[in-house]
């Protein structure tokens, strides 16, 4: 790459001091620019992300990352000529370590500096990344064919990766997906139909689920940004992850009940305070819902049914927001998708008193599947086709939902993994995980 882009040098016994730091700097752009190109294929599958200015920020940040790599070698020769002698020495690399993590974080707050992009496939990954070693190597050919060809090759893959950047998320036969990420205790459900996605909850008691499982789940399901987060209450497990993965994957708003706000208000030294926080670093809006609030994402509309004023003054979890999702399908009419929260007796006996004719086809299990027979008898009432439980293993086949697992196909995250529930256009439900395929637990 040097010698086709940089004019030739005189001897090395010939070159002034400013000669050779020019050679030093182009060889190092040079060979900057190809170790990120060359990667850059791979980076944008693995990692959904395109760093436009890794040449140049490789090269600031190599000398920091030589002395740390310097001072961890002479540790370990240290503690193998004289052991017990690098006692110590990981607090001195975690101290050298702090000036380069500092220019990380600031590289990574340059506008614009990197790009976020959806799921690539892995064969789009492997034929970019053969063409571009091909045209690192040889350049646009010597001959007129073999130019053609490099500028044909490099032209397809471009073509092909613009295909799957504006391909839909969900296949065009889906009226409604939605997809529960196992997180272990927590909950994140991510709602979807056409082009519109929405997340419903974003927390777990892994509180660095934020910062790789999450987003690299959304990105390899293909969203690429989120219309709308809906936090159900302020428990922490329900939104623990949302400012990490909001750093990495774009969000239009966040939509919180009153008692979210409330309890920011009331507790400013609190995690819902930090979160309301970083979400004005951030620059994300929120908005405010109650019962009977609604807006649409896609074909579908969505409906706030609760927290009801009959709850009010109740804990936290009877305060949860309560979502209903709905979507009309061609030969079973209007498929209902209901996510509860961690609602427990008093909403459940608000709900059923409010809305005495609801029902729902696929029904988030409450307060995650705890052993609550009222909620058990709530759901059982929906007579729902589908249940998700998202949990942790502490609430794997509890009693009380003995009778609504053996009427409804029952998925857990805690055994399933990932659970995927689609609403077809023609009205039928199809459901599968990551780790079984359709049918009943």
């Amino acid at each position: 790459m040097e010698r086709r882009w940089c004019a030739p040098v005189r001897a090395p016994d010939t070159r002034t001091l400013r000669e050779h730091l020019w050679l030093w700097l182009r060889r190092a752009l040079c060979a900057s620019f190809v170790a990120w190109i060359v990667s850059a294929p791979l980076v944008a599958h693995s990692f959904g992300i395109v760093a436009w200015g890794s040449t140049i920020t490789a090269i600031v940040s190599a000398p920091l990352a030589g002395i740390i790599l310097a001072l961890g070698y002479a540790g370990v020769i240290a503690e193998l000529a004289v052991p017990g002698s690098a006692h110590g020495a990981g607090d001195v690399l975690l101290m050298a370590c702090e000036p380069l993590l500092l220019l990380v974080r600031a590289i990574d707050a340059v506008p614009m500096l990197h790009t976020t992009t959806p799921a690539l496939s892995a064969w789009w990954a492997l034929c970019t990344t053969v063409v571009i070693a091909w045209w690192c190597g040889r350049g646009l050919g010597r001959t007129k064919i073999e130019r053609s060809v490099v500028v044909l090759c490099l032209a397809s893959v471009t073509v092909w990766a613009a295909f799957e950047w504006r391909a839909s998320p969900i296949d065009s036969d889906t009226a409604l997906r939605v997809d529960t990420l196992a997180v272990g205790d927590g909950s994140c459900f991510l709602v979807r139909s056409g082009n519109a996605s929405m997340l419903v909850d974003c927390g777990s008691t892994w509180t660095g689920a934020g910062v790789r499982a999450i987003p690299d789940a959304l990105r390899s399901l293909g969203v690429r940004r989120l219309d709308r987060v809906v936090i159900t209450h302020p428990d922490i497990d329900h939104y623990a992850c949302l400012i990490d993965t909001a750093s990495r994957i774009p969000i239009d708003e966040v939509v919180l009940g009153e008692d979210f706000i409330a309890q920011a208000r009331d507790r400013p030294d609190g995690p819902a305070r930090a979160l309301l926080e970083g979400l004005d670093r951030l620059g994300i809006p929120r908005s405010t819902v109650n019962a009977g609030d609604a807006w649409t994402i896609g074909d579908a509309r969505v409906d706030v049914l609760a927290p009801l004023p009959a709850v009010h003054g109740a804990k936290d979890n009877d305060r949860s927001l309560v979502v209903r999702t709905r979507v009309e399908t061609a030969n079973n009419g209007q498929r209902t998708l209901l996510l509860t929260g961690d609602i427990e007796d008093g909403a459940v006996r608000a709900l059923r008193g409010a809305y005495p004719e609801l029902r729902a086809d696929i029904v988030e299990a409450p307060h995650h599947g705890s052993n609550n027979e009222e909620a058990a008898a709530f759901v059982a009432s929906l007579r729902p086709e589908v249940v998700v439980q998202s949990t942790g293993p502490t609430r794997i086949d509890l009693p009380a939902w003995r009778a609504v697992r053996s009427a409804s196909e029952w998925w857990c995250t805690a055994l399933d993994g990932s659970v995927r529930v689609v609403i077809k256009t023609d009205g039928t439900i199809e459901g599968s995980s990551t780790s079984r395929a359709s049918g009943r637990r």
